[in-house]
């Protein structure tokens, strides 16, 4: 993901990114599909990477929820 700016004020920051084409995690129908448990494991494996990417540059998450993680397509 491309972040193109940043706003400040006195008690917020806006990030400006390009826009995601995909899908949250929480709104796949979950009667429709089924991981298996190599999917899940690259999945969780995956989401550990970016959180220490994150921790390496002395960023912390606060937010970490189903509806915040954006999926390119339908798949794990």
């Amino acid at each position: 993901m491309k972040l193109h700016r940043v706003y400040e004020s006195a008690d917020k920051i806006y990030l400006i990114t390009e826009f995601i084409n995909g899908s949250e995690l929480i709104s796949f129908p979950s009667s429709k599909i089924t991981f298996t448990a190599n999917d899940l494991k690259g999945f969780i494996y995956n989401m550990l990477l970016a959180l220490n990417e994150l921790q390496n540059h002395n960023i912390m998450h606060r937010d970490i929820k189903p509806q915040n993680i954006m999926l390119r397509d339908n798949k794990l």
